[in-house]
């Protein structure tokens, strides 16, 4: 994939600390990977391997949408620099309202964007009521 056309995710912070150690540690471009259009970086080559090994694991969820958005119907994309860890799992948001409203209660809003997520691949293939 091309680097350059996918934008850096997390602001620069690698999803392995986030995810792993709750911690917010810068990487260095030179150890970067692409995964579902968001460029990731890591500090060194071994958080780089272990990313890529299961990049699903760190990755951003919901396709990099809202899941407060999403729980209300509304596909909105985040903003790859907004985001929230909830659970090992890393959330992103298209403002800070919406990550403060996310983080009054994640597993609700969670739960409600994957539903409302499944639903709507179901009703893509079947548009007629």
């Amino acid at each position: 994939p091309n680097r350059s056309a996918a934008p850096v995710a997390l602001d620069g912070v690698c999803p392995v600390c986030l995810v792993e150690m709750n911690k917010a540690m810068k990487g260095d471009p030179k150890f970067s990977s692409v995964h579902k259009s968001y460029q990731y970086h890591f500090p060194n080559a071994e958080l780089k391997q272990k990313f890529d090994a299961s990049p699903q694991q760190y990755a951003i969820q919901l396709d990099g949408m809202c899941a407060v958005c999403l729980a209300a119907g509304v596909k909105t994309k985040g903003d790859a620099r907004i985001y929230s860890v909830h659970e090992k799992k890393i959330y992103i948001f298209p403002n800070a309202a919406m990550k403060e409203k996310f983080e009054t209660d994640p597993a609700h809003y969670i739960k409600a964007a994957e539903a409302k997520l499944r639903e709507g691949s179901r009703s893509e293939g079947s548009a007629r009521r």
